[in-house]
């Protein structure tokens, strides 16, 4: 069974539980059984918590995912980038007659690697902490 499919699996039995504690707190209510009836109220709320837990570590870890592979694109951008450069500065040395619009790629180039750069130290920064 993969994580995933436990995972719903887990939180359907959580939704069930809470649901029967509800419906049993609900008649001992009705029934006058008070002790009974806080018990059923406390481990709804239990179980209510726990599926609130799971959500948000879930949607966390997603989070985090998205964030990380963000990062990764952007570097393999960078890594692109640079690349680039060098054949353009290697085809400025090949046509120096004709270099200056090349010069300006190079520099627009230069100017996007340093904002990715910028853009990356930005979100490894801002990482939130997977506990």
């Amino acid at each position: 069974m993969s994580s995933d499919k436990l995972r719903i699996f887990l939180k359907i039995i959580c939704y069930t539980l809470i649901g029967l504690c509800a419906l049993a707190s609900i008649d001992d209510w009705i029934n006058g059984r008070w002790s009974e009836m806080h018990n059923h109220i406390n481990w709804t709320l239990w179980i209510g918590s726990t599926v609130m837990l799971i959500t948000i570590v879930e949607r966390q870890t997603k989070e985090i995912e998205v964030k990380d592979s963000y990062i990764e694109s952007l570097e393999e951008y960078k890594v692109l980038t640079d690349e680039h450069i060098v054949t353009l500065k290697k085809l400025i040395e090949a046509h120096k007659t004709h270099s200056e619009g090349l010069e300006d790629q190079i520099k627009t180039h230069k100017e996007l690697n340093v904002i990715n750069e910028k853009i990356i130290e930005e979100y490894k920064n801002q990482k939130p902490s997977r506990f």
